[in-house]
């Protein structure tokens, strides 16, 4: 699991990625974000990495596995959701 400092080192460092980087991780976050509301919900996440995990190089994902990914891109363990900028940083 992530620290809370290692995530914010991650954020951080996410300042320096190139602009097409930024366009192709703002690509990925839009195909996730199934409610068109800006966050990712986990059931969002869910959907999107179980429907698609089987025909990509991972393999298929299970649930406990979506949760972890989840879980390690939140920077606060209370939000129910993953921003952009925490996104952005994993």
């Amino acid at each position: 699991e992530y620290s809370d400092m290692r995530k914010l080192l991650c954020e951080v460092l996410s300042f320096t990625l190139l602009p097409d980087q930024i366009k192709d991780l703002r690509t990925e976050f839009e195909k996730m974000d199934t409610e068109g509301s800006g966050e990712i919900s986990l059931n969002s996440l869910k959907k999107v990495l179980m429907e698609n995990a089987g025909a990509g190089s991972l393999g298929a994902l299970t649930e406990e596995e979506v949760e972890d990914i989840f879980n390690a891109m939140r920077v606060g363990k209370t939000e129910t959701t993953i921003q952009w900028h925490e996104f952005i940083a994993a």
